[in-house]
């Protein structure tokens, strides 16, 4: 349970599913189904009070997921649209619910961290309504105080919860996100197809979402700059290697670069840096941050993180500088300090082993670097 009282989650699921000619519920999404997706995202949460609000279909999807454990509610006027079944779902609500978030069965790839973080906001906040917000623009689900169950009920204007909520503005809070699973719904077949792709490659963040990461937790623009400048030369450099015959995942390459200095403004950055990037639920990514500051060097092979860390120590500010040059600038500035020196030491040494071995497959990939 949460300070304020316990949360609980509407998933509406009622619909026709007209435009998109297939059943929402039950398309898939990976291994799993949409709703099953939805589900298990709250249950991560820690949302463990899960309304189904169901219409269309509704046998298909109890005899589907009878394992599933949530509370089944028909709705016998899923005919006039989704708004009856927001009025359905929390008229079952349980007394000791104090806020519940609202969610249509077709945006199903919210991640548990972004429910937590929307949790938080309204932990730490006065309002009654709390809107995930990525690049400028809300998305789904909203949490909504149980102070708002009544005005629901009795809501007799046209327009939806949305247009109902737009009503207490001022009652309304936006938490910046960095999950673009907020803003996708799956409509039509077009957008579900647009949905898959992303799922696809969900394990790292794509542009949008590294540049949403900077946003919120790097206030720098100097290091930004920094890592713009890595992450280019990072790419540069991997599809040069991948031209000879390397295999490397440029995505995460282009990731891991533009967010290894993420928390470079904080004592151990390379380590806060790795733990912000498990809790957004980016592991590989977080592994190659954790190590771009020291590194243990394969023999054999190029990997991602072996880039990242060369690409790092190629870079001081945001120009392009040979390794001598980059660690001069440091063995001078601690000279005095014998631990750090030898510390300075070995991870020129890596740079340079490193270096040595991409010669390997050319040296002209440094021609212009």
């Amino acid at each position: 349970m949460d300070s304020k009282g316990k949360i609980a989650a509407i998933i509406l699921s009622a619909g026709y599913s007209s435009r998109m000619k297939d059943f929402k519920p039950l398309l898939k999404i990976g291994d799993r189904t949409a709703l099953e997706y939805i589900v298990d995202s709250f249950y991560k949460a820690k949302v463990e009070d899960i309304i189904v609000v169901i219409g269309h279909n509704a046998e298909k999807i109890k005899d589907t997921y009878k394992g599933l454990k949530v509370k089944f509610i028909y709705n016998r006027h899923y005919s006039k649209g989704m708004y009856s079944s927001v009025v359905e779902g929390v008229k079952y609500l349980d007394k000791e619910i104090y806020s519940f978030f609202v969610l249509p069965v077709d945006i199903p790839i919210i991640k548990y961290s972004t429910i937590n973080e929307i949790k938080g906001a309204f932990e730490q906040s006065e309002k009654g309504i709390i809107y995930p917000n990525f690049n400028g623009m809300r998305g789904h689900p909203p949490l909504i105080s149980s102070d708002y169950i009544k005005k629901i009920i009795d809501n007799k204007e046209d327009g939806g919860l949305k247009n109902l909520l737009r009503n207490y503005e001022r009652d309304a809070q936006d938490v910046k996100v960095v999950d673009q699973g907020v803003l996708l719904d799956m409509d039509t077949p077009k957008d579900y197809k647009k949905l898959l792709e992303y799922y696809k490659n969900s394990q790292i963040p794509n542009d949008e979402e590294c540049r949403a990461i900077l946003d919120k937790y790097c206030a720098s623009k100097r290091i930004i700059g920094h890592c713009e400048k890595v992450k280019d030369l990072s790419v540069e450099l991997a599809k040069s290697l991948i031209d000879r015959g390397c295999k490397l995942n440029i995505r995460l390459i282009e990731a891991s670069a533009l967010l290894h200095d993420v928390e470079r403004d904080k004592s151990r950055h390379a380590y806060r840096g790795w733990e912000l990037l498990n809790k957004l639920g980016y592991p590989n990514v977080a592994e190659i941050i954790k190590e771009h500051m020291d590194i243990r060097v394969e023999e054999n092979g190029i990997s991602e993180k072996e880039i990242v860390y060369l690409t790092d120590k190629m870079v001081m500010d945001n120009r392009v500088v040979s390794i001598e040059e980059r660690f001069q600038r440091s063995l001078n500035k601690f000279k005095k300090d014998k631990q750090i020196m030898e510390m300075i030491k070995q991870r020129k040494i890596n740079a340079e082993k490193i270096k040595e071995k991409i010669h390997r497959f050319g040296e002209d990939i440094y021609e212009n670097k």
